[in-house]
């Protein structure tokens, strides 16, 4: 309920506005009244109000003194004036100034209920970007002031999720975002969620069931690969966010099974991935190093099939199954004809990309098996004999021209016949960048000069004509990059 202060010298006029407020204006409630401006703002440094309604004329101080006063030093606080119609030249010079709403009298019933509607927009617009604000700050840890949270995040305790789709984060994005600068998503109903460490993250806040919430967000993910939910089992303190993330996060990179989707309550009584070090066993070491010393290739791919099948059968975590991976690119490496040629900060990127982009064991076995050849120095790129430069002008020919369509990595990668840590690998090494970054400049960059040609096409339009069904993602993106929203681009646009 928004609240609500009366300033009004008549009290039959309180009561009348009263009386309206109550039986016809849903979602606001009079907190207290009073006949002078002086005591309104007395009442307004306790009580903190949302709305004040003020008549224009009352002894002391007159409405409009009193809504100076309220703009001046309590910016958050709605204003609106009543006034007869010998005072409308005075009030309309208030309203002038962007003081005031106003309402002439005798106040209409309909006339307040309209004007509450209205202002009850304007609250809840407040209220959404006070408490987003908030939560941010709650996140990282910030320190918040009290009376804000009192006032904008009323309730104590709230429910908590964290979604990832597909693999973890990568280590080595060039604009990695973290927990410190969370930024807001989207936003339903008592259900606040944000995004996290890359674009595959959702942190979600609910003060009510937020179960169905997650199901519904993973289900669309599920289309694009998996999705791994991880949910705090009670309601956590306001003061407790940051940590309570934290063991979301830490509870889904312990947990995630390449493939499969899941949803599961933290804290777990058991979380795989957590209760032992992944070690290969010595028979099958001894095994890889016979094969990779006498490169029977073949063999070896063969036998790492047969492994990485195993290692599904048994729902191994990604994070065991990365460390299993780690072995065998080092028993590889060992014996690589050139290894100081090698450096392990390539090989680390090419793994956290693998394991980044793969969406099955299968795909993870596939990119794997592209680095050992490459370690091995095999001639595995002969398909690949246009030069770099001509080859990824190539690609941005194709990029371009299918923006509209879904671009991944993997789709991508499958259309060229490559595999995604190659491809991959030759945007980080000749553009600087990531696959998915790179697309999304093009599309961006594409969306402004389509503004640029075509002022007359709506945003919407732009938004689905470089490859974004949904006009407020692709407005957040757009802004992202920019720095501005796409509207106010299209404006101004030289």
């Amino acid at each position: 309920m928004y609240r609500i202060l009366l300033a009004e010298d008549e009290p039959p006029a309180r009561r009348y506005l009263k009386n309206i407020i109550e039986t016809k204006c849903q979602g606001f409630e009079v907190i207290e009244e009073t006949e002078n401006g002086e005591r309104a703002l007395e009442i307004i440094e306790i009580l903190k109000p949302d709305l004040v309604i003020t008549d224009i004329k009352m002894p002391i101080m007159d409405g409009i003194e009193l809504v100076t006063q309220i703009k001046k030093n309590y910016p958050n606080i709605f204003a609106i004036i009543t006034s007869g119609y010998s005072d409308f030249e005075y009030t309309k010079s208030a309203i002038q100034s962007g003081v005031v709403d106003y309402l002439l009298k005798p106040v209409k019933p309909l006339q307040l209920q309209e004007l509450l509607n209205t202002m009850k927009d304007k609250l809840d617009k407040l209220y959404y970007e006070k408490q987003i604000q908030l939560f941010k700050a709650l996140i990282r840890g910030d320190e918040t002031e009290a009376e804000h949270l009192k006032r904008y995040l009323p309730c104590s305790t709230y429910n908590i999720a964290l979604l990832r789709k597909n693999g973890p984060p990568s280590r080595y994005r060039s604009d990695a975002i973290n927990m410190s600068a969370a930024i807001e998503y989207r936003n339903k109903k008592d259900l606040w969620t944000f995004m996290g460490q890359d674009e595959h993250e959702i942190l979600c806040i609910a003060s009510g069931a937020i179960e169905d919430s997650v199901r519904e967000i993973g289900s669309r993910w599920i289309e694009e690969g998996y999705c791994t939910a991880s949910i705090y089992s009670k309601r956590v303190e306001k003061s407790d966010l940051k940590r309570g993330f934290k063991e979301l996060i830490q509870a889904i990179q312990a947990s995630t099974i390449i493939g499969e989707n899941q949803i599961f309550k933290v804290p777990r009584i058991a979380q795989n991935g957590m209760n032992h070090k992944a070690v290969l066993e010595d028979v099958w070491v001894k095994k890889i190093e016979f094969m990779v010393s006498n490169l029977m290739l073949e063999d070896l791919k063969k036998e790492m099939i047969k492994v990485f099948q195993k290692w599904e059968q048994e729902k191994l975590s990604l994070l065991e199954v990365e460390n299993y991976i780690r072995q065998i690119l080092h028993i590889v490496k060992k014996y690589s004809s050139k290894p100081k040629e090698i450096g392990c900060s390539c090989i680390e990127i090419s793994l956290d990309e693998a394991i980044c982009s793969s969406i099955s064991m299968g795909e993870l076995m596939e990119n794997v098996w592209d680095i050992t050849q490459s370690l091995l120095k095999t001639n595995k790129n002969t398909q690949y004999k246009l030069a770099k430069e001509e080859f990824l002008d190539s690609i941005e020919n194709y990029l371009m021209q299918n923006l509209a369509q879904p671009l991944s990595l993997q789709s991508v990668s499958t259309h060229l016949g490559m595999s995604q840590t190659y491809l991959s690998r030759l945007f980080r090494k000749h553009k600087n960048t990531s696959f998915n970054e790179y697309v999304t400049l093009l599309r961006i960059n594409q969306a402004k000069k389509l503004m640029n040609e075509n002022p007359q096409i709506l945003l919407k339009d732009i938004a689905e004509m470089v490859g974004y069904s949904d006009p407020a993602y692709f407005s957040r993106v757009f802004r992202t990059i920019t720095g501005i929203p796409p509207s106010y681009y299209d404006n101004n646009a030289e």
